[in-house]
């Protein structure tokens, strides 16, 4: 049992600790880290929805890994979105015209 006098052997309140102050460099400046990915750097001429689909899926794998920012998906993401949209409609335009010269 313990005595009431008796104080305990290593108690945070009798350890005085040494504050150690450490520099941090703290940068303002909003930078996006270095793009190492295969996607960087190349020029794609997406033609067909299959294309744009191989194309999203490699740049879902890179975001995974890290080796493509955010932003740049981002933007290609949307990119290849609005090619889809447009492609869709220039596609069912071809198609009515198609049918349209086969009932008259």
């Amino acid at each position: 049992m313990k005595k009431k006098n008796e104080t305990p052997k290593a108690s945070t309140r009798n350890i005085k600790k040494k504050e150690v102050v450490k520099e941090v460099k703290v940068s303002t400046k909003k930078t996006a880290p270095p793009l190492k990915a295969p996607l960087m750097g190349k020029l794609y001429n997406v033609k067909t929805p299959k294309q744009a689909k191989r194309l999203l899926s490699a740049l879902i794998l890179s975001f995974q890994k890290g080796e493509v920012n955010s932003r740049f998906a981002k933007d290609l993401c949307y990119l290849l979105s609005v090619f889809l949209t447009v492609y869709k409609e220039s596609d069912f335009e071809i198609r009515l015209k198609a049918l349209e010269g086969k009932v008259k």
